[in-house]
Protein backbone atom coordinates (compact mmCIF):
# COMPACT_ATOMS: atom_id res chain seq x y z
CA UNK A 1 0.00 0.00 0.00
CA UNK A 2 1.45 3.44 -0.95
CA UNK A 3 2.53 5.70 1.40
CA UNK A 4 3.94 8.74 2.53
CA UNK A 5 6.42 8.99 4.46
CA UNK A 6 8.05 11.89 6.68
CA UNK A 7 9.75 12.32 10.17
CA UNK A 8 8.16 13.95 13.01
CA UNK A 9 9.68 14.87 16.31
CA UNK A 10 8.56 13.34 19.26
CA UNK A 11 9.13 14.68 23.00
CA UNK A 12 12.00 13.29 24.12
CA UNK A 13 14.09 15.48 20.93
CA UNK A 14 14.41 12.64 19.04
CA UNK A 15 13.09 12.18 15.14
CA UNK A 16 10.86 9.09 14.12
CA UNK A 17 9.34 7.54 10.64
CA UNK A 18 5.71 8.52 9.86
CA UNK A 19 4.00 6.92 7.32
CA UNK A 20 0.83 8.59 6.17
CA UNK A 21 -1.33 5.71 4.25
CA UNK A 22 -4.18 6.58 1.97
CA UNK A 23 -6.62 4.44 4.02
CA UNK A 24 -6.70 6.97 6.79
CA UNK A 25 -3.96 5.10 8.67
CA UNK A 26 -0.38 6.25 10.43
CA UNK A 27 2.28 3.70 10.80
CA UNK A 28 5.13 4.15 12.62
CA UNK A 29 8.17 1.47 12.90
CA UNK A 30 7.92 -0.31 15.89
CA UNK A 31 11.94 0.26 16.37
CA UNK A 32 11.12 3.43 17.00
CA UNK A 33 8.21 3.41 19.07
CA UNK A 34 8.69 -0.01 20.63
CA UNK A 35 6.16 0.37 23.21
CA UNK A 36 3.15 1.82 21.22
CA UNK A 37 0.70 3.49 23.50
CA UNK A 38 -2.90 3.24 22.90
CA UNK A 39 -3.45 6.52 21.39
CA UNK A 40 -0.92 9.60 20.35
CA UNK A 41 -1.37 13.32 19.75
CA UNK A 42 0.15 14.93 16.44
CA UNK A 43 0.85 18.26 17.32
CA UNK A 44 1.39 20.63 14.21
CA UNK A 45 0.63 24.26 13.52
CA UNK A 46 -2.58 25.03 13.11
CA UNK A 47 -4.26 21.76 14.15
CA UNK A 48 -3.75 18.35 15.96
CA UNK A 49 -4.70 15.23 15.64
CA UNK A 50 -5.57 12.13 17.74
CA UNK A 51 -4.02 8.98 16.73
CA UNK A 52 -5.78 5.43 18.07
CA UNK A 53 -3.75 2.27 18.01
CA UNK A 54 -5.43 -0.14 15.73
CA UNK A 55 -2.71 -2.84 15.84
CA UNK A 56 0.69 -3.80 14.84
CA UNK A 57 1.43 -5.33 12.09
CA UNK A 58 4.23 -6.12 9.66
CA UNK A 59 6.68 -4.46 12.32
CA UNK A 60 4.67 -1.22 12.56
CA UNK A 61 2.50 0.44 15.09
CA UNK A 62 -0.65 1.26 12.67
CA UNK A 63 -2.63 4.26 14.16
CA UNK A 64 -6.14 5.55 12.77
CA UNK A 65 -6.46 9.35 12.14
CA UNK A 66 -10.23 10.69 11.57
CA UNK A 67 -10.87 11.52 8.57
CA UNK A 68 -10.71 15.68 9.05
CA UNK A 69 -7.58 15.50 10.54
CA UNK A 70 -5.80 13.18 7.44
CA UNK A 71 -6.74 15.77 5.37
CA UNK A 72 -5.38 18.76 7.31
CA UNK A 73 -2.04 16.43 7.33
CA UNK A 74 -1.99 15.57 4.05
CA UNK A 75 -2.71 19.53 3.14
CA UNK A 76 0.21 20.30 5.48
CA UNK A 77 2.30 17.94 3.72
CA UNK A 78 1.45 18.69 0.40
CA UNK A 79 2.52 22.88 1.28
CA UNK A 80 5.84 21.92 3.11
CA UNK A 81 7.13 18.62 1.07
CA UNK A 82 8.15 18.86 -2.34
CA UNK A 83 10.43 15.57 -1.51
CA UNK A 84 10.42 12.56 0.46
CA UNK A 85 10.76 11.57 3.15
CA UNK A 86 9.48 15.15 4.22
CA UNK A 87 10.77 16.42 7.36
CA UNK A 88 6.85 18.09 9.26
CA UNK A 89 7.34 20.95 12.32
CA UNK A 90 5.11 18.69 14.45
CA UNK A 91 5.40 17.03 17.65
CA UNK A 92 4.26 13.32 18.49
CA UNK A 93 3.17 12.87 21.95
CA UNK A 94 1.24 10.46 24.08
CA UNK A 95 -1.69 12.08 25.87
CA UNK A 96 -1.13 13.11 29.42
CA UNK A 97 -4.47 11.68 31.26
CA UNK A 98 -6.44 14.45 32.91
CA UNK A 99 -5.46 15.35 36.69
CA UNK A 100 -6.97 13.45 39.46
CA UNK A 101 -8.48 16.12 41.85
CA UNK A 102 -7.23 17.17 44.97
CA UNK A 103 -9.43 16.20 48.13
CA UNK A 104 -10.71 19.55 50.07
Amino acid sequence: MPAVICYVHVGDGREVQMRVRFSQRVAIPIEDMPKPPAGLLLICSGFSAALRLVGVTNGFAVYYISSVDYDYLIDLISRLCAVEPCRLPCVLTAPQPPASPTPT
